[in-house]
């Protein structure tokens, strides 16, 4: 056990190989662990040793006994409440049948499985840009580990080139108006990662409704109940949705007679899977809400590119890299060598790190930028002087001319 929590519990580096905000890693890590936990647990006897008891009659043997529990154990029970005084007959359609709790463990897993999706998603398709941004969010966490070291400055520098290396090519390719960086124009990112946001936010209320579908009864509006319950001073632990005592109705076959029999049987598991799914609805609803704010604020801050200019600007600004005669040239360097996909890199390294980290990136990559824009210069200069050489005219040998002109003008 103390494994299983060592591999789940450790938590302290769920930023590293993400390149994901504080919402998505409450998707795609905290509620991967916790629902894997928790269907990992529920496989073993940690909380009841056995799953279920049936009270039988007297005249029955202990194998036989053992037989009634199994069978009820792998069929559907059914939940008749005490204050009924009948017990429905055979096909009666208002049995309410509890059919969830052998595959409560599979569907956790599923479920875990689901909430990881996006993130895989992310990560392959973010690879297809030519940069994988996990490489730069996880260089940035390390230099912030090193502060104030050399082995801080020397990730920074190979974070710098892999960034430039990845800036230079996309525009040249957007130069050469190559299909799949022309299409998106440096939106490429931006856009993915806009839809892995809805994709966690449909993710998760679609899950709430899964629940519902899988367990019944209205699972979605489970926590709206057990508030009105608490507020009312009325037991909210207990409830039709997960029943303790349920009724099973078997077959059992005696010297070729079917006898038919009922019983009555106890869940001890529903009295923690009962605890469990109220978390896991009050969770889900914590991680909906944190994923809806999360991407109307990200939206809001990445979409606009005058957003990007002010954040690259100020971040210049406060380490002393921006000159007065330079602030001109910041939002030529966001919207055509940064473009929003280098933005969003940048501001994704700050949501993993710390300002400190990423004004020393952002820095970096103004360095390379203006070293782009000298050579550029350079070579306008070069060419300008090779035309005036090529058409520049003595002055001596057109004085000449024209003064023969002249001559030839009077004579004639």
């Amino acid at each position: 056990m103390d494994k299983l929590f060592g591999i789940f519990g450790d938590i302290s580096h769920t930023k590293l190989g993400g390149a994901d905000s504080f919402s998505d890693q409450l998707n795609c890590k905290h509620t991967v662990y916790i629902l894997s936990l928790v269907a990992i647990l529920s496989t073993t006897r940690f909380f009841v040793d056995d799953p279920i008891t049936c009270h039988c009659p007297n005249q029955f043997t202990s194998s036989q006994v053992d037989y009634t529990e199994k069978v009820c154990w792998v069929t559907n029970t059914h939940y008749v409440p005490f204050d009924r005084a009948y017990l429905p007959k055979e096909g009666d359609p208002n049995k309410k049948f509890i059919s969830y709790y052998q595959w409560i463990p599979l569907f956790l897993a599923l479920q875990a499985l689901l909430f990881y999706l996006p993130r895989f998603t992310w990560k392959n398709l973010s690879r297809k840009s030519g940069l994988i941004v996990s490489n730069i969010t996880d260089g940035c966490i390390e230099c912030q580990k090193k502060a104030y070291s050399d082995g801080a400055e020397k990730v920074m520098d190979s974070l710098i080139k892999y960034m430039s290396r990845f800036l230079r090519e996309y525009s040249r390719n957007l130069r050469a108006k190559k299909a799949f960086q022309y299409f998106f124009r440096g939106n490429y990112l931006i856009l993915v990662y806009a839809l892995i946001k809805i994709l966690y936010l449909a993710n998760v209320i679609g899950q709430l409704f899964l629940l519902n579908a899988f367990l019944g009864n209205e699972f979605h509006i489970y926590g709206i109940e057990v508030i009105r319950k608490m507020l009312r001073d009325e037991p909210w632990s207990t409830s039709h949705r997960f029943p303790r005592v349920t009724i099973c109705d078997f077959e059992l076959r005696v010297l070729g007679n079917v006898h038919r029999h009922t019983v009555q049987c106890v869940l001890p598991m529903n009295l923690f899977y009962e605890i469990i799914f109220i978390f896991i609805w009050f969770w889900f609803v914590l991680v909906a809400v944190s994923s809806l704010a999360s991407l109307v604020f990200w939206l809001g801050s990445n979409l606009r590119l005058s957003g990007h200019e002010s954040y690259i600007r100020q971040r210049l600004l406060v380490s002393d890299k921006l000159g007065r005669d330079q602030r001109r040239d910041v939002l030529t360097f966001v919207r055509d060598h940064l473009r929003r996909d280098g933005c969003f890199i940048v501001r994704m390294a700050a949501e993993n790190s710390n300002d400190l980290v990423t004004s020393e990136l952002i820095h970096g990559l103004w360095e390379d930028y203006k070293t782009i824009l000298s050579k550029t210069n350079n070579n306008d200069d070069d060419e300008s002087a090779a035309l005036n050489d090529e058409f520049n005219v003595n002055p001596r040998k057109s004085d000449e001319t024209s003064n023969i002109g002249v001559t030839e003008t009077r004579r004639f």
